[in-house]
């Protein structure tokens, strides 16, 4: 079963992590400039003021304006992996999945890659997966637009569902095999 609400909370948390969050404004106390009171407190007829920081004043400083934090959170590490295994079967139930084998390079070749994406059919975003990190693997997607090659270690439901096609090698497949099956005699 696809659980969609699963995936979409996920996907907020992956995004969630990846937000920066430096927006920072200044308070009053923060302004530069004096805390001498501007004008008398009576008798010239205006209003009542301390400082020329406050909000209202030009110069002064925000209310209750945005400073850097943390947006970063964590969903249980059961939770991730449920999600994972839900985008992974979306994909198939798609028919989006393609493995490939016998796929070897000694050096980066870009144009290698390129040709059995087409092959393969595939002539929109495509996530590469491979069995563990492979540097040749890396150089030779990171100039094709909309690929990107993750080794099965890294692989999360955020990234699974980002692309619309995924391509495993051949040992990258057996091994997600062999994890989920261990997983479940141990269930």
């Amino acid at each position: 079963v696809v659980r969609e609400r699963l995936l979409k909370e996920v996907v907020l948390m992956y995004e969630a992590n990846q937000r920066v969050g430096l927006a920072s404004t200044k308070t009053r106390g923060e302004v530069a400039g004096s805390n001498k009171k501007l004008w008398p407190q009576k008798g010239t007829g205006r209003a009542r003021v301390g400082s020329g920081k406050v909000p209202h004043f030009r110069g002064g400083g925000v209310a209750h304006g945005p400073k850097p934090r943390d947006f970063s959170y964590r969903l249980p590490k059961k939770a991730r992996r449920l999600a994972l295994k839900s985008a992974l079967l979306a994909k198939l139930l798609a028919k989006k999945v393609k493995i490939v084998d016998g796929f070897q390079l000694e050096v980066p070749k870009t144009r290698e890659v390129y040709q059995l994406l087409k092959n393969a059919g595939i002539e929109r975003s495509c996530l590469f997966i491979g069995k563990e990190q492979n540097r040749v693997f890396h150089l030779s997607t990171r100039n094709i637009p909309c690929v990107q090659y993750l080794p099965l270690k890294d692989l999360n439901a955020r990234d699974v569902l980002r692309y619309l096609h995924i391509l495993f090698t051949k040992e990258a497949f057996e091994a997600m095999k062999e994890k989920y099956e261990a997983e479940r005699k141990k269930s």
